[in-house]
């Protein structure tokens, strides 16, 4: 088609009038057509300017979706109805796949994102932007040509494209042809060749953008654009129905953990046997068993013993069904330390096969924005999540853009009241699942509950949590926690002084790095760790909750990495890190349950190999762990006040709801709960007595709220604040345009921050946002730019609904 005949499309874009959107008028509208090329807020005179013209066809970017409907309700719509549509945006989600999103890149706004929508600039980019896919087009095989020909050239929303474009191609015949083109041009990316024939002859446009997704001929594609899962929201099914043959999959196990991981055996283990055992299972729980499981949609519940694989047999089926669909794994997993070593072990072991990532504290926020950037674009696979983030508007967003093959829910038993290990924000997980559910899916996401410590009680719960919330029916694997390569002993000592001498003793002649468990406080975990460093010339170091996230980090590399001779931590420690060749955990005090044990010692020889766990215990330590967990212990009193406390604060109503914002820290100190104790542990009764409350039915906690306290900003003028930003390089006469923005960014935030100084509350980001006219990810790297020149600092707060 020669561009000469592009003077038969009149490309057209417009501004809406905003202040009267629901009668739909138009402001103003930009229009090219061959050499004539204006804007106009009459449309009469834009219907009288291109009268002579003749155009064939009318061109927008989202013009059938927009544009369209607002110039049905003009003057031009005698003229645009006569027209034939070619939509840009529909052709780009198809040509241009590889985009995450679709709007047009408009570089006219590039040095002021408030600028104002110019409609003519807009209709001259959509003419660029199809001469652009009018050479991508060009740019496929003739094979693919030839499919997306014939798929289209009779569909509503792109037979005036290839009628105009006028291509040399002469479709496919029949239905069984163009079935067979398509699965010749796929290959093996094709597992169920017989839904091809139906697809083709009921659903050519999805087909259209599955194959855009998958041909690859030009770049991998990882995902679908978002807009695609608005328009179509089954497609992804519809892709996966193609692409993915559990029974293929099965057969080809061994296959696939080689290729993944190097070794093509699975691992088996005695299956859990008590007395009056109601849990029926196999003799042997198989990791292989586990795994087609979840590759057949099982929805599972795991007791697999500590160093069991467990995190192998989730990771597999994720990758694997990844690979076919593109779609993602999410796993929620209690602590940042674990997370943290997941991530590093899976992207060591598969560097350049797959892609695993985690949104967590330990991320600066540029790192933040990286990954969430990379999730969005499907090129990670697999999402750990912390508990306490799906309280988050913003990551319900970030998944939206994805399809969720699967949920893992990490240390199950977190979710168990029965527990020590229990966390709060596991109680959500029902709620955000539901939330998380919309149109892409017709059946529920399947969920995956893995842990190596549960008894009979623990497991029962877990079972009636999903059961009553989500209808959930487990298959169950549940393994015996017996872990033959450990040794274990016990000794007692007549005093502390004594018991400190034998573990120096001990540490003395243990060659390797070894993990010394000092579990009640964090101040005696760094003075034993300091201890052990002095008398034995060695570095030990300290690990606890209390520690920021850059210390902690290093602190756990430099002990997976053999640089560190040792750790003395607090149950910060206790779930799922995993250093294979740990020989030695020696408990410096007792555990508070037979199950923390289990879960703390089983860091010991995971890779198999005899190891040794030690408990040097003396009479003292058992009336500190009892007087350790009265004071942790939540009262009914207590419980009342903190409900009182919700009650004092204004909030705004919402209907029958008040709805209030406050911090954990707020609620703990106007209750009396001192939180300058770490013994005290105000944090944990808070959210168990917010629990308590929502559980009774008195509150609902809704989503956290990231916040800026007004008053938390370490500059008293704006001409102090300007010397902070002058020492930086920043100036509103810089040359450079990201630092002249954001210079100007950070001092009208700053405006509106000491505006507020008198006032004693947060604001919140999405607040900001709209003060600014920002985008809430802006204004986050704003503030995360501040906060490294320590100008403000964040927090999060909670949102909390008071329903009677």
């Amino acid at each position: 088609m020669p561009l000469s005949d592009i003077h038969q499309i009149l490309f057209l874009d417009l501004e809406p009038l905003n202040s009267d959107q629901h009668k739909r008028s138009i402001r103003e509208t930009g229009i090219v057509l061959g050499d004539l090329q204006f804007k106009s807020n009459s449309a009469e005179h834009i219907a009288n300017s291109i009268s002579t013209y003749q155009p064939v066809y009318l061109c927008g970017h989202n013009l059938r979706a927009f544009d369209y409907q607002y110039l049905l309700n003009s003057a031009l719509a005698p003229l645009v109805t006569q027209l034939e549509i070619i939509d840009t945006l529909e052709l780009s989600l198809l040509f241009f796949s590889e985009n995450t999103l679709h709007k047009l890149p408009k570089t006219y706004k590039e040095n002021d994102p408030n600028k104002t929508n110019d409609p003519l600039q807009d209709a001259l980019l959509t003419r660029d932007l199809l001469k652009q896919i009018i050479k991508r087009f060009y740019q496929l095989s003739p094979s693919l040509q030839h499919i997306y020909f014939s798929l289209l050239c009779q569909t509503r929303q792109f037979k005036p494209f290839f009628k105009w474009l006028n291509p040399d191609i002469t479709p496919y015949k029949d239905t069984d042809s163009l079935s067979r083109a398509v699965f010749e041009a796929l290959g093996d990316k094709i597992q169920s060749p017989k839904t091809l024939p139906a697809m083709v002859a009921e659903q050519p446009v999805e087909l259209a953008y599955i194959i855009s997704v998958l041909h690859g001929e030009i770049e991998e594609i990882r995902s679908f654009p978002p807009k695609i899962y608005f328009d179509f929201p089954h497609i992804q099914e519809k892709l996966n129905a193609l692409t993915f043959n559990p029974v293929n999959e099965v057969a080809n196990l061994e296959q696939s953990a080689l290729k993944y991981f190097g070794f093509d055996s699975f691992r088996s283990f005695p299956k859990f046997q008590a007395a009056n055992d109601s849990i029926k299972a196999l003799d042997q729980v198989s990791q292989k068993d586990i795994i087609k499981g979840a590759l057949h949609q099982e929805d599972i519940l795991a007791v697999l013993p500590t160093g069991g694989g467990k995190t192998f047999t989730f990771w597999l089926p994720a990758i694997i069904k990844a690979k076919r669909t593109r779609a993602l794994t999410v796993v929620i997993s209690p602590l940042q330390a674990l997370m943290k070593d997941h991530i590093f072990n899976f992207n060591h072991k598969l560097a350049g096969l797959a892609s695993a990532e985690a949104l967590s504290g330990y991320l600066t926020m540029p790192e933040r924005r990286n990954i969430i950037r990379r999730v969005i674009n499907g090129s990670i696979d697999i999402l750990y999540l912390a508990p306490e983030s799906l309280r988050s508007k913003n990551i319900e967003r970030i998944l939206s853009y994805r399809y969720i093959e699967r949920i893992v829910i990490d240390e199950a038993h977190c979710l168990s009241t029965w527990g020590n290990d229990f966390r709060h924000d596991y109680f959500y997980i029902a709620q955000f699942i539901n939330k998380i559910q919309d149109k892409k899916y017709s059946n529920r996401i399947p969920l995956s509950c893995f842990t190596a410590t549960a008894n009979k009680k623990t497991i029962e719960e877990i079972e009636h949590y999903f059961k009553s919330q989500l209808n959930i029916s487990f298959e169950h694997y549940i393994a015996s926690p017996k872990r033959d390569n450990l040794l274990y002993s016990a000794r007692c000592y007549g005093n502390k002084k004594e018991k400190t001498q034998q573990l120096i003793a001990q540490i003395r002649i243990i060659k390797d790095p070894c993990l010394v468990y000092n579990p009640s406080s964090r101040k005696q975990c760094e003075m034993l760790a300091e201890q052990l460093s002095t008398d034995l010339g060695r570095n030990f170091y300290a690990f606890h909750a209390g520690m920021s996230s850059a210390l902690k980090n290093q602190v756990l590399n430099d002990f997976i990495s053999n640089d560190a001779d040792g750790i003395v931590a607090t149950t910060a420690f206790g779930m799922g890190i995993d250093k294979p060749d740990i020989r030695h955990v020696i408990h410096y005090e007792v555990s508070s349950s037979l199950e923390d044990y289990m879960q703390e010692s089983g860091r010991a020889g995971r890779d198999g190999q005899p190891s040794h766990c030690h408990i040097l215990f003396n009479n003292e330590d058992f009336d500190k762990l009892f007087f350790s967990l009265i004071r942790q212990k939540l009262t009914h009193p207590e419980i009342k006040k903190i409900f009182q406390s919700i009650r004092h604060y204004k909030g705004r109503k919402v209907g029958d709801e008040r709805k209030i914002v406050v911090s954990i820290n707020e609620l703990a100190e106007s209750a009396g709960i001192k939180t300058d104790d770490e013994q005290s542990d105000f944090d944990t009764k808070v959210k168990t007595a917010l629990l308590e409350l929502e559980r009774a039915g008195y509150i609902r906690r809704g989503y956290n709220v990231p916040e800026v306290w007004v008053t938390s900003f370490e500059f008293k003028t704006m001409e102090q604040l300007h010397d902070t930003l002058h020492s930086h390089g920043l100036s509103d006469q810089s040359e450079d345009t990201g630092k002249r923005v954001l210079y100007q960014s950070i001092v009208l935030l700053a405006q509106v921050l000491i505006k507020r100084s008198t006032q004693r509350f947060s604001i919140a980001i999405e607040e900001l946002a709209e003060i600014l006219n920002l985008d809430t990810d802006e204004v986050y790297h704003v503030l995360d730019k501040m906060r490294d020149m320590e100008l403000v600092s964040l927090k999060e707060d909670l949102l909390i609904s008071e329903l009677r």
